[in-house]
Parts: structure tokens; C-alpha cells; sequence
């Protein structure tokens, strides 16, 4: 809530995502002004500013906006918001313009330089950046102190977010005008008195944004990038619904203490990788952290024809599909049905699904590497389509994050590609101790985990190790049976 977010954008639009950030579309605005900044104080309401004095709010995720009052005709820059009380706004020639009541007046500030980004944990203490100097405030903004940022690589800071009153982080550009400059990235963990430049990914450009939760920073770049420091981690789930998070991802809960009516079957992760949901092999859902409950078939009084294989998820969390191992389909919450397959006679079974980045449609894919396509999710090949005959039969899939390719996974570690998703090599070669029984892609499709009954971990292409269950030297109690996270 105290981040900052400053850059251009498109003129009179902004773009929103539901999904963490892998994928994103532009929502229309009744500005047609260039809106430089925006600041969201939950998951349904932001605040965006502009030129000539905008301001436009949204208590609806984006989908529509509304025209306020700022009593300034000068460019707005950045804005930050840490509760839904109190808004800081930056403004052309070294005004700051803060709001107590949620926007409904604006006192104007002065401040030492004409701030561009900036960032307020609380109410009280502000950040603003403006070149190589940082303005700051510990009284609401009515007074103002300027620091320079002693680094001999700093060209130009744009934008700033705090997560306290002493930890920030700084980005911009060593020649931020150019947008084939490199990018900079500057953290403080003493309220600005002293700065380290993090590293950035090679061939990164400029950044004129940044936000930061208490966890992890994205920053967005020229050229539309976006990079982050997030490192990605997973979970494993067992037939009993026993969870093990493996890297920086949570533990937020199993089942693994509790009589079960039927097996796990399989998990899906809400986008923000705060939560998960379980299935069962009935169409139970057993629902942790921030993944919410939408219902279940045995909550339905459904007893399904057959046993469910799989789960998959709603860019935003709100609803899940499940799968059945004759392709039958069960959505809930806000996922619409696309199709099914129960009524069609196939040659294998069902044994897995992955939905579209933007929630539109879903594959299910078929032990013998048959594919199924349903709403916007294209057909982009199969194994039987190849003349191929499996050696073992396939037991997941995975889509790139742009929808436009998948991979399937057979039991020995065999990997198919399709589409666009690039081929980071398989353990079809390789002997190992236990089936593989799922399989996880990392967010820029460089690789992917495959999981095997034991709980083992195989990396592949750019996807980090972070550990296994015989690596913690655990014996699992009942197979493991799905992977999600990435």
C-alpha cells in the first residue's frame, strides 16, 4: 500500500492484471490526458493521476473509473496511498498535494526539489525522488528534508516504494533517457542515509517504476520489461493432502492430520502464491491462505461417474475448474464452462488440465498425449498428432505463460513440447526412483520442475532448485500426487 508508481503510460488508459502479472490488459479511462501514476489501497480500488491535473479512481478492478477533483492544472507524477485515508501526490515545480479524508480535499505542500516517484508506508513518513536527491517527510508532508544519494552511477530516479519508514527501494536509469541505458535499481535500509545498487538481470533498460511488498520488489522497464526479485518456489501435495513448500513459498496448510472421504488428487495456487487449493478424487475442495472456497461436488450432492484427475485455477482466484477422468468438467466460482468431454468415448483416460493466462478456456490432456481444447485455448498439437506411442503414459501438463504452447509429461520424465513452449529437456533418458506425477513452469517458460511420487525434484532449463523431500530426508506417507507454485 505504500508503493509508488510513476512512468508513462498509455494516454487516457491503464493496464490492469489479475494474475500477478503474467498477463495484462488495458482498461479505457474518461481521461484523455497521459496518466503518469496510479496507487491501489486493495485489491478493487486505485487512484490514478496525470497531466493537467487528473485524477480518476475505480472501486471496480479497472472497469470503470471516475473523474475527481484535485484543484491543480499542473502534471501530476506519482502518487502513493498506505491506507484508503491518506494519498500523496507529486506535482510539477515541487508541490506535493496530500489528502486526509480519501480524496475528497487536497492540501498542497512544498517541497526542496520537484520529486517525481513517491512512497508512503504510513500516513506520516514520505519518500520523494527527484534526480539523485530524496525529499523526505515525517510529519504528513507539511515539511520537507532533502538527501542527496551519494552513488557515482545515478543519472536519473524516478520512482521509489518504502515497506517501513526506514526500508525503501530506488529505481531509474544510468542515462534514463535512453531507453538502451541500463537499468538501476537502489535499496535503503537506514531511511536513505546510505543506498547499495542491486544488480539487474543483463540487457535490462531503464526503470522508471517499482513497488515492493514485505517480500519481494517488481520493477517495470523500458521495452516492457519487468523484472522482480522473487524467487520462485513450489508445493507438493500427497494422496492424504500432506503439503510440502519447498523455497520462499509458504506453508499454509494440509490435510494431512484428517480423515479423508477420497484421495487427493491434485493443486492449484492462487496467482499471488498466497494460497492453494486441493481436490479430491470425489470433487471435494480443501481451500488454504488466500485461496477462497467457490464449492465442491460432494457440497452440490454430485457423485460424479468418474474420479477426478485434476485442478486448475481463475487468473484472479475466483473460481477453479475440476477435471474427471472422462473428461467431465465441474466450474465453479467465476469459471465458465467451455466443454466437456463426457460424453465422448477416448481412447485413454483424462489425467490433467491447464487453463488459458486469461481464464477464457482450458486443455485436458489424455494419458496417451491426446490434447482437448476448449474456449480460447488453441490446439497447438498432440503426441497421437505426431504418430508418436508414448512409453509410459503422460501424467501432466503445463502452458507457457502467454497461452500459446504447452508441455506434457509422461510418468518416466518424458517431455513434449507444443506452441511455444520451448523444450528444456526431460529425463526420458534417465533412471529414477519413483514415477514422475506432475509438473510446474517457471513464469518465463525458461523451464520447469517435474515431481515424482517420493516427493523428488527434477530442474530443468532456468528453474531453481529449492529442495525435495528425500533431500530433507523425509519419507512421505502417501505418494505424492501434484505440484503447483513456479
Amino acid at each position: 500500500a505504500g508503493g509508488s508508481s510513476h512512468g508513462s503510460s498509455l494516454v487516457g488508459s491503464v493496464v490492469v492484471t489479475g494474475d500477478g502479472g503474467n498477463t495484462w490488459a488495458a482498461q479505457p479511462s474518461p481521461s484523455t490526458h497521459q496518466l503518469n501514476g496510479v496507487a491501489c489501497t486493495g485489491p478493487s480500488t486505485c487512484i490514478a493521476v496525470g497531466d493537467s491535473g487528473t485524477i480518476l479512481s475505480t472501486s471496480d478492478e479497472g472497469a470503470t473509473w471516475t473523474t475527481e477533483t484535485s484543484g491543480s492544472t499542473r502534471n501530476l507524477f506519482g502518487i502513493s496511498c498506505p491506507d484508503a485515508s491518506h494519498c500523496f501526490v507529486t506535482v510539477s515545480g515541487a508541490v506535493v498535494l496530500a489528502t486526509i479524508d480519501g480524496g475528497t480535499t487536497w492540501t498542497s505542500h512544498t517541497t526542496p526539489n520537484s520529486v517525481s516517484g513517491i512512497s508512503c508506508p504510513d500516513g506520516s513518513h514520505c519518500y520523494g525522488v527527484a534526480g539523485s536527491t530524496v525529499d523526505t517527510t515525517t510529519d504528513g508532508g507539511q515539511t520537507w528534508v532533502s538527501h542527496s544519494i551519494v552513488n557515482s552511477n545515478i543519472d536519473d530516479i524516478w520512482s521509489i516504494s518504502c515497506v517501513s519508514d526506514t526500508a525503501c527501494t530506488a529505481s531509474g536509469g544510468t542515462g534514463f533517457s535512453q531507453a538502451n541505458h541500463p537499468a538501476l535499481i537502489l535499496t535503503t535500509t537506514d531511511g536513505g542515509t546510505t543506498w547499495n545498487q542491486i544488480a539487474t538481470p543483463a540487457g535490462t533498460h531503464g526503470t522508471p517504476n517499482v513497488a515492493c511488498n514485505s517480500t519481494a520488489c517488481w520493477a517495470a522497464g523500458a521495452k516492457g520489461a519487468i523484472i522482480s526479485t522473487l524467487t520462485p518456489g513450489y508445493w507438493m501435495v500427497g494422496s492424504d493432502g500432506g503439503v510440502f513448500n519447498l523455497g520462499p513459498n509458504s506453508y499454509f496448510g494440509s490435510t494431512g492430520n484428517r480423515t479423508l472421504n477420497k484421495p487427493i488428487v491434485g493443486i492449484a495456487d492462487t496467482r499471488d502464491l498466497g494460497g492453494y487449493w486441493m481436490a479430491a478424487t470425489d470433487g471435494g475442495i480443501f481451500n488454504f491462505g488466500d485461496a477462497g472456497y467457490h464449492g465442491s461436488l460432494p457440497g452440490l450432492g454430485i457423485t460424479p461417474n468418474k474420479p477426478m484427475v485434476g485442478i486448475a485455477s481463475t487468473p484472479d482466484g475466483g473460481g477453479y475448474w475440476l477435471v474427471a477422468s472422462d473428461g467431465g468438467i465441474f466450474n465453479f466460482g467465476d469459471a465458465h464452462f467451455y466443454g466437456s468431454l463426457g460424453n465422448r468415448t477416448l481412447n485413454q483416460p483424462i489425467v490433467g488440465m491447464a487453463s488459458t493466462p486469461d481464464g477464457g478456456g482450458y486443455w485436458l490432456v489424455a494419458a496417451d498425449g491426446g490434447i482437448f481444447n476448449f474456449g480460447d485455448a488453441a490446439y497447438l498439437g498432440s503426441v497421437p498428432g505426431m504418430g508418436i506411442k508414448v512409453n509410459k503414459p503422460v501424467v501432466g501438463m503445463a502452458a507457457t505463460s502467454d497461452g500459446g504452447g504447452y508441455w506434457l509429461v509422461a510418468s518416466d520424465g518424458g517431455i513434449f513440447n507444443f506452441g511455444d513452449a520451448p523444450y528444456n529437456g526431460s529425463l526420458g533418458n534417465r533412471t529414477i526412483n519413483q514415477p514422475i506425477v506432475g509438473m510446474v513452469a517457471t513464469s518465463d517458460n525458461g523451464g520447469y520442475w517435474l515431481a515424482a511420487a517420493d516427493g523428488g525434484i527434477f530442474n530443468l532449463g532456468d528453474a531453481p532448485y529449492e529442495g525435495s523431500v528425500p533431500g530433507l530426508g523425509i519419507t512421505v506417507n502417501k505418494p505424492i500426487v501434484g505440484i503447483a507454485g513456479g
